[in-house]
């Protein structure tokens, strides 16, 4: 009898154990959360010719101009990134915090239309055709925006549209304490 009860509670507790598993890989870190290898590290070697001006380069060099800077990686086909898009004009209009980007897997026209017909809130933009730098900053999808500082360290990563919520409470505080620092 107890023999039985093993036998037919055996397969309930490893599914029961497998469906905890998935649970706490799915639910217990937001996707805005996740963790990349490059956080308090150097960025990527990289350069890209601007978009907009191809006689000029967006690189790894590009971000010691200022305390801290944003970068974008987003494409003109991605839905998400249409919707964060109210969030970077806002972030550059009113807080004037500099935004670089990089247009993933994109074409050079689709994006100079985008531009065109929403506005810019980049100050360079680089065009990464076949997603090779984009993966070297490790990206699982568009967008993803990173902190980077005037080392080239990324010091804080979001992954997904960026809302202003998420502008106040998470970029905004890490840009304000690095600019006294």
């Amino acid at each position: 009898m107890i023999k039985r009860f093993i036998q037919n509670s055996l397969p309930l507790a490893v599914m029961g154990v497998l469906l905890y598993l998935l649970y706490h890989a799915l639910f217990s870190n937001p996707t805005h959360e996740m963790p990349s290898a490059l956080l308090n590290q150097s960025i990527p070697t990289f350069s890209l010719r601007n978009v907009l001006n191809e006689q000029q380069i967006l690189s790894d060099q590009s971000f010691k101009k200022h305390p801290v800077t944003a970068l974008n990686i987003w494409a003109t086909w991605c839905y998400a990134c249409r919707m964060e898009h109210a969030t970077l004009m806002k972030m550059k209009n009113d807080y004037h915090v500099p935004i670089y980007a990089i247009a993933y897997k994109d074409e050079r026209d689709a994006v100079i239309s985008w531009l065109k017909k929403r506005g810019n809130p980049y100050e360079m933009l680089g065009l990464d055709n076949n997603g090779d730098v984009a993966i070297d900053f490790g990206i699982y999808g568009t967008p993803e925006t990173f902190l980077i500082d005037s080392n080239g360290r990324v010091l804080y990563r979001h992954v997904g549209a960026l809302t202003e919520d998420i502008w106040l409470e998470k970029l905004l505080p890490i840009i304000k304490q690095h600019e006294k620092a």
